[in-house]
Order: C-alpha cells, then structure tokens, then sequence
C-alpha cells in the first residue's frame, strides 16, 4: 500500500499479514511453521514456536486455537469494565511503585544522553516535529522488562525522551524486544504479567493456550545479549498521524543500531523448546548487572548510533479491527520500516538522574495521538490504559520520596490495597 493520496483500500485481515504457518518476515518464504531472520553473517535465527506448538497438542488443536485466538467475546457494559480494569491497574501499579520506589515495570535499568537529529526518508510524510534537520537533545534508559538480573530470560526494553529534562518533552517513546507484543489489550495484560511473574508450569500452560502467546515470549526474550546497544526495539502499539497536508495514517515506531550489525541474544532453538524457564543457566559466571555495567563502560570510550524507524498504514474509518493489532507484523514489503531520526548517546547518566525520568507517552506532538477504546479487548486499550496508569504510577514514587509521615501513609495504603483486593478480586490475579 502506497503513502499517497488514494483512498484507504480495506484489506481482509490475510491480506494485511499474510499467514502462513507461522509470521512472515521474507516475502519469498515458503510454508515452514518457522521465521526467520538472517543476519550480516548470513546465519540464520528461527522462531520455531509454531512447530513445537503443533507438536505440543496436535494438529487439528493447533488449527483450531490458531483461528480463534484473536476473537473477543461479547461483553455486558464493555466501557464499564474497561474502566474499572484500568482503575484495578492503577491501584496495583501505583501502590507497587509507593512501596518498592520503582516503576511499575522496566524498573531496572541505565541512562544516557546525547542528541538526536530528525532525518527521515524523502518518502516520509512531513509535519512540524518532523523535518528535516531538527536537532533534539535527549535522554534515554535502558532496562529489563521484569527482572533485575540482567543474566535472566527477558525482554529489554528502550525508551527516549526527546529533551534533555526529568519529566517535560516534546516526544517519549517506549518500546520492547520483539516484533510482536506478548499481550494486545488490556484483558490479556493481568494474565500475562501474572504468568511471567510465576514462571514454570504456570508460564508453560500460559504459552500452550495459544500460538501467539507462545510466539510472542520467543519473540520478545533476549538471553544473555552482548549490550542493550545491539537490539531491537519495538514500539507495539498504534500511533494516529497526520502530517503537514492532512493525510492520515496509522504509525508504528522501533529503534535499530544504526550499524548493520546481527541482534544478540536471540533464544536458541534448543532453549525455544522449554521458554518458559526463565532462571540463570547453569554455570553463568556474567553480573547481574552486566548489561548496566557494559553501557557505562562503552560509553566512557565511544558514541552508540541508534537510529528511530517508522512503518505507516494508510487511515480511514473502515480500515478493520485487524490492523490494529499489535500482536501481528505489518507486512514489511507493503509497509517498509523508513529512517526518522539518528541517535547519537555520548554519556552515561548516574542512577539518581536515570530513576528521577519520568517516561510519559502522552508526550507527544500534536501530529501523533492515540486511538480510543471501547473495551478490555480492544486493540488499542494497551495505550489508552497506560496513559492512564504511568501518571499515577509516578506520582506514587514522587510521593514515597518526599513524603515525610512515610509510616503512617505505607499504613493507610496498605489497609486500602487489602480492601480493595478483597472487593475486586477478578480484576487482579
């Protein structure tokens, strides 16, 4: 599909990303139930949840879940439960943060700075944010998604602030590991962080109740990489852009190391078969802290080039409810990744600095903007839930450091989560 002035074409949902086994990568490959992914040294990374998935329950199962695991149910009072769900988040998420004084997630990570110069290809839709030549100071942290031993099984994660400040900006943008998110509504978010959180059989059956949940923990982990400098970022989730002369579009974002280098820490097909099991391998000698400790030192003797990417979908109001699924690729050959912005990190930030930032996505020109939601299992309710919930999530941890009667506010939040656990149960694990 062209970025141009014809009209939205409405693809069926096949036609968007074509099926085939498994996802789509190389548009000359054949049915294999595997992606895969070649890198600078023409080795060759496989994705092969799909097979171990048919194996796992059979064929005639695989068919049938594999069909049906994106369909949503018929809901009673969608809008409600959708806001007593985001409500349910934010209690769990800020009380977490008030009493841990860490992020409701990604909370172990480094910072940096530098500057990013927006350069995005000719073929680029143009607004006022991005033109060509624009220099921005930034800051940036890396993290892991859940743990904080960086010799762990997880996801990293990437996020930038387009200014060089703890909280205000012009553009945050927060991306993970993997091509596909792990969760693509908020429905799904609780039973996903519950299942990380528990790892093992829990994390096992998880994974066996469909391809995608499967698929996605593949795509997203990242075992032992050499530094957080050399992987891939992604966005999962839909941006709604408009540029300088009114075309409309739906926008997805990534940052890549501007270098043409192989990712690191993709999970091999031996440790594919039994993903779930997220601890240290036997025998890791490497820091718990490593990848932290690798970035400060990188950073001491040279710059890290990181370079911000953008896949665009043409809008209007009948494209269907698929594309806006962040739990599928975008084919890559009708909608190409395009150049926006280089980065260039050149110093390292103390942890102090790195904890103070405050991430926010609803930072953001008046060009890119979020889709509503209507329920718990729309597409689109991962951003419209987060915008909601990081605010309260960092005032929580603004308020256990400054907050001098700490005692006696830890007492009455305590007594308040307790309540609020028996009276909602379903809400939560």
């Amino acid at each position: 599909m062209g970025l141009d002035d014809t009209p939205c074409i409405v693809r069926l949902p096949s036609e968007v990303m074509p099926i085939t086994g498994d996802r789509q990568v190389s548009m000359t490959k054949e049915t294999t139930g595997a992606r895969y992914i070649p890198d600078s040294n023409s080795n060759m990374w496989r994705n092969t949840s799909i097979e171990l998935y048919r194996a796992a329950v059979g064929e005639r199962e695989f068919l049938q879940r594999k069909a049906t695991q994106f369909q949503t149910p018929t809901e009673f009072l969608p809008r409600v439960k959708l806001a007593c769900t985001v409500m349910s988040l934010q209690a769990y998420l800020g009380i977490k943060a008030f009493f841990t004084s860490k992020r409701g997630s990604h909370g172990h990570g480094m910072g940096a700075k530098g500057y990013a110069i927006i350069d995005p290809d000719n073929n680029f839709p143009k607004d006022e944010f991005f033109q060509p030549g624009k220099r921005f100071d930034v800051r940036v942290r890396f993290a892991n998604v859940r743990v904080s031993d960086d010799a762990m099984l997880d996801g990293r994660s990437f996020s930038i602030k387009f200014q060089d400040s703890d909280d205000e900006s012009p553009l945050d943008l927060v991306m993970e590991t993997g091509k596909i998110a792990p969760f693509n509504n908020i429905a799904e978010l609780k039973t996903v962080l519950r299942a990380l959180s528990k790892g093992g059989d829990i994390l096992k059956t998880h994974c066996l109740a469909k391809p995608f949940y499967y698929e996605s923990l593949i795509e997203m982990g990242r075992r032992n990489p050499d530094s957080f400098a050399n992987l891939h970022y992604y966005g999962q989730q839909n941006y709604f852009y408009a540029d300088n002369n009114g075309r409309k579009f739906i926008a997805r974002f990534r940052c890549v190391p501007t270098e043409n280098i192989p990712e690191s820490g993709l999970i091999s097909e031996e440790e594919q078969k039994t993903v779930w099991e997220l601890g240290r391998l036997p025998g890791e000698t490497r820091s718990k802290t490593y990848l932290r400790e690798e970035m400060h030192d990188r950073l001491k003797t040279q710059n890290v080039q990181l370079t911000i990417q953008a896949q665009l979908h043409n809008w209007c109001p009948l494209v269907p409810a698929e594309v806006y699924n962040c739990g599928e690729e975008w084919n890559e050959k009708e909608h190409p990744w395009m150049n926006v912005a280089r980065v260039t990190l050149d110093k390292a930030l103390d942890n102090q600095v790195t904890e103070g930032m405050r991430m926010d996505i609803s930072h953001r020109p008046t060009s890119l903007n979020f889709f509503g939601a209507n329920s718990v299992f729309d597409f689109n309710s991962i951003p419209y839930a987060r915008l909601k919930v990081y605010p309260v999530s960092h005032a929580m941890r603004k308020l256990r450091n400054n907050m001098p009667a700490l005692m006696l506010i830890s007492a009455a939040t305590a007594s308040v989560f307790l309540l609020f656990k028996s009276k909602l149960p379903s809400l939560w694990y």
